[in-house]
């Protein structure tokens, strides 16, 4: 291989390095991508972004709340997530990952504006969604 071919090869090979220990951990990605759906109010991707027992148990939430109205609509999962004290403004300056297992992981977002939210995470069908804890939260106020 003459050197012009050994440099442009070692340049490719140098760069997809790279480019994998860019690459950030899966949780993290997890929990921006449901941080931008909540900046964008995006109830239907929050629903597809949380876990099992967190949309079992809204879509439980749903059933109620459509037997309370007699039936004329049908409320959707979805219509019971809602996004409240979150800043529209609010943009991820740094993302860390503060502890992961094979099926759990922790991660936190920290804002432009000094503030940080805390997401746990779960592991579910080879990808990562946002656990929300309803039950607990409910029981214990």
């Amino acid at each position: 291989m003459g050197g012009r071919q050994w440099c442009c090869a070692f340049g490719v090979f140098a760069a997809v390095l790279a480019a994998g220990c860019d690459r950030e951990a899966e949780p993290v990605a997890a929990a921006k991508a449901f941080a931008a759906a909540m900046l964008e109010r995006d109830a239907t991707e929050l629903l597809r972004l949380v876990d099992d027992a967190s949309r079992a148990e809204l879509e439980q939430s749903a059933e109620r709340a459509t037997d309370q109205i007699g039936g004329r609509r049908r409320v959707g999962a979805y219509e019971m997530l809602q996004v409240v004290d979150v800043d529209p403004r609010f943009q991820v300056v740094k993302a860390e990952q503060l502890a992961r297992s094979e099926t759990e992981a922790t991660v936190r977002l920290d804002g432009v504006d000094g503030s940080s939210y805390v997401v746990p995470l779960v592991l579910e069908d080879a990808k990562w969604h946002v656990r929300l804890d309803l039950l607990r939260r409910l029981q214990n106020p």
